[in-house]
């Protein structure tokens, strides 16, 4: 079985956007488990409740895992002030990899509309500059929503100023089947979500 992460590049900085329910946070923590596994530290900032951990347990277990790995460090950060405090924190001792998930959160790179959006994306490309820039090995996932256009065309928010880090720009849609598509550059990929994480069909 092939997992999304084993097709799509997830070095480097990437960005993954879409809608609600496409799966954004599955890959996200699909990706730190296999990074854990394979003896990376993570750390997987977010501002959801605690209970979306559980999900990552069930993605650890389809790696034949019975928990996630330790060397995952989750941290709750709900806004743009305390991301900022963990990018400091980790600034002289980085983690090989890590994963900002602002899909659900205080700090939204979704407001992307008038000064308050410009200041939004203007601090998260600064925070997550000093990530990346401390995390040469691996990189880092940026998990944001996807704003819609009236054509209905979607694209990331904040995308001027998060384009300048991301190395990899991923957008995650679902299909009225429940197939899930993903498309880098003018690659696509056909994936479902199962309890254990992605599988690309």
């Amino acid at each position: 079985m092939a997992r999304l992460i084993d097709v799509i590049p997830m070095n480097g900085c990437t960005l993954i956007y879409g809608t609600g329910g496409t799966g954004k946070t599955t890959i996200g923590l699909e990706a730190s488990v296999a990074k854990a596994i394979s003896g990376k530290t993570v750390v997987y900032t977010f501002s959801a409740p605690y209970s979306f951990i559980s999900r990552g347990i069930e993605i650890a277990r389809g790696f034949g895992e019975n928990e996630i790995p330790k060397n995952v460090i989750f941290i709750k950060a709900e806004t743009l002030d305390e991301l900022r405090e963990v990018a400091m924190l980790f600034l002289s001792k980085p983690p090989d990899y890590f994963v900002v998930d602002t899909a659900t959160s205080g700090y939204r790179a979704s407001i992307s509309l008038g000064k308050r959006g410009m200041e939004t994306g203007r601090v998260l490309t600064e925070i997550i500059g000093l990530m990346i820039s401390s995390s040469p090995s691996d990189g880092a996932i940026l998990i944001a929503d996807a704003q819609t256009k009236p054509t209905g065309e979607e694209r990331p928010s904040a995308e001027a100023s998060l384009k300048f880090w991301c190395d990899n720009r991923v957008h995650v849609m679902k299909l009225p089947d429940g197939t899930r598509k993903a498309t880098l550059n003018d690659r696509e990929v056909y994936f479902k979500i199962t309890g254990t994480g992605t599988e690309v069909v």
